[in-house]
């Protein structure tokens, strides 16, 4: 069982992302995956590409296909099917926000904001580029995060994004803690097979966070 390339621990309010490894009961994981429904079966598909059956599916059942989780779960005694990695039974799940990249038009400036935050981890996996922040609040105002590109057609070459927080003017009494997954298969061009992802946001005391990927189709 590649058990450190499948299960991921992640705590940020439940959902930091940390790296590959079993919690501390042995019996018990947690995976951040993709739940897809078909067939009268329910899967969570990790970003890691391994189907996890789910043997008590009634569990997942207020959540809809391609919704993104962090299931939390123990290995079931079911047999595994053909095509099936491994079936399991969740115990607890956490939705995960899952988001478009979205053209930043001057007529949604406003409302997307410019605030800072801290990017604590920052990943792609797949057609997901998955993001772990800090910021500051009072634990009682929502907060907006996006990720945004410039209007027009995508580039073919390098394509720069840029992660927008709105505070909505709330008092920055806490740190707090957010995790988000951004869909980046609008990025997607006929006749490539790759881009680079030049990603960027603005961070507290004038910081500006920049990381580049290498995003393959």
């Amino acid at each position: 069982m590649r058990r450190n390339s499948l299960f991921y621990f992640l705590v940020c309010f439940s959902l930091i992302y940390a790296s590959c490894s079993k919690d501390e009961n042995p019996e018990y994981f947690s995976v951040l995956g993709t739940v897809v429904k078909a067939n009268d079966s329910t899967f969570v598909v990790s970003d890691e590409d391994e189907r996890l059956l789910v043997n008590n599916a009634s569990a997942l059942s207020t959540i809809n296909n391609n919704e993104r989780i962090i299931a939390y779960f123990s290995m079931s005694d079911m047999a595994k099917p053909a095509g099936v990695d491994y079936v399991i039974d969740i115990y607890n799940f956490s939705p995960v926000l899952f988001k478009p990249v979205i053209e930043l038009t001057p007529n949604i400036i406003d409302s997307i904001g410019n605030d800072p935050m801290t990017v604590r981890d920052l990943w792609l996996a797949k057609d997901y580029l998955n993001l772990n922040f800090e910021y500051y609040g009072s634990g009682n105002k929502i907060h907006y995060i996006n990720l945004t590109r410039t209007p027009g057609e995508v580039a073919t070459d390098t394509v720069l994004v840029e992660i927008k927080h709105n505070a909505r003017l709330d008092p920055e009494n806490y740190a707090l803690n957010g995790f988000v997954s951004f869909d980046l298969q609008p990025l997607k061009s006929e006749g490539i097979d790759s881009l680079i992802l030049h990603v960027r946001a603005k961070g507290y005391n004038n910081n500006t966070f920049n990381k580049i990927f290498t995003y393959k189709f």
